[in-house]
């Protein structure tokens, strides 16, 4: 299997703040992380065909949730693999229904993989594939909270009711050779997120929760860069 280690080269941009903290000056600097490929397809594949993901969907609270995840996420994994490679991208949306399996035993159907016509040149290409899992559910309960009587000044923790919603959006990611069909490299992204119940609060919590790994999908196949700060304690 292919080295999966992501190297972080940390590069200093410049300084930013120099601020006093507890007798600690800290210092905020740019930092920009350089990540190299998980699985390395540079002179070896030459097209990535993108084929629809699976997407399961389980709305318990924010029911109506106007979003094509599956749409989303290959819009950006399509441009992103376009604009900062080489490689031919190409797009292909296929009915799994059809195959009378359900998407888990596919992926390992080799046959399947290897028998789509839409990829003529199945030497130089990979599939890059995969499972979405967005949902909504019930967080509510009763949360501790600390108050302070303003007459003593004396603090005491109470257990106050909260209406709450989580959210969680999960990508399974699979590399498969479309010459043999096999699996060449899988990986799983989850981020999971809880807010006070809100309308409509799952539309745009999708979009949080996907930048938060979208870098890492993208890192898959082809060099990715994450800019940041990053704050440095000194005596």
């Amino acid at each position: 299997m292919r080295n999966k280690i992501q190297y972080l080269i940390f590069t200093v941009l410049g300084l930013v703040l120099l601020s006093n903290c507890s007798g600690q000056k800290s210092t905020e600097v740019n930092v920009i992380m350089h990540l190299r490929p998980k699985f390395k397809i540079e002179n070896i594949y030459s097209n990535i065909y993108l084929i629809n993901f699976k997407v399961e969907k389980d709305y318990q609270v924010d029911k109506d949730v106007p979003i094509d995840a599956n749409e989303e996420i290959i819009t950006r994994l399509k441009n992103e693999f376009s604009n900062l490679s080489n490689l031919n991208v190409k797009y292909i949306k296929i009915n799994y229904e059809d195959a009378g399996k359900n998407f888990d035993e596919l992926v390992n159907d080799k046959e399947y993989w290897k028998e789509i016509k839409d990829i003529p040149d199945k030497e130089n290409s990979i599939i890059y594939t995969g499972k979405i899992e967005f949902s909504n559910k019930d967080a509510s309960g009763f949360f501790p909270h600390e108050v302070t009587n303003p007459q003593t000044g004396a603090t005491r923790t109470v257990s106050v009711r909260e209406d709450k919603i989580e959210v969680s959006l999960g990508v399974r990611i699979y590399i498969i050779s479309a010459k043999t069909g096999e699996i060449l490299y899988k990986e799983s992204f989850k981020e999971t997120a809880t807010f006070t119940d809100e309308t409509d609060v799952t539309l745009p919590m999708f979009y949080t929760l996907y930048d938060r790994f979208a870098p890492k999908m993208i890192n898959t196949l082809i060099p990715y860069r994450i800019k940041g700060t990053r704050f440095l304690i000194t005596p």
